[in-house]
């Protein structure tokens, strides 16, 4: 008897395989933004996140995040890789 499976059983075993790298795939990662000692609005190119503390799923790049508290601003570089974190803690 063999081991080996059929050429036609191949993909089903693939398929059943769950996908633990799903970000990886797809190119995203997490980027962690706080600010110490407060709080502050964090927005990526024209889109708002809301206040820190958030964690942001982001494509694979290099990206700026804006940060706004207490009427100053803070914009920062982050390179994201796929299925990577990154944190951002800045002080105002």
């Amino acid at each position: 008897a063999s081991t080996v499976p059929a050429p036609s059983e191949a993909p089903a075993r693939a398929e059943s395989t769950p996908n633990t790298n799903a970000s990886k795939a797809k190119g995203i990662g997490q980027v962690y933004v706080d600010v110490v000692g407060g709080w502050g609005s964090v927005s990526v190119g024209r889109k708002d996140y809301g206040e820190t503390p958030v964690t942001l799923r982001l494509p694979a790049g290099r990206h700026t995040i804006t940060l706004e508290s207490g009427g100053k601003k803070k914009q920062v570089p982050v390179t994201v890789t796929a299925g990577g974190k990154v944190l951002v803690r800045e002080k105002f």
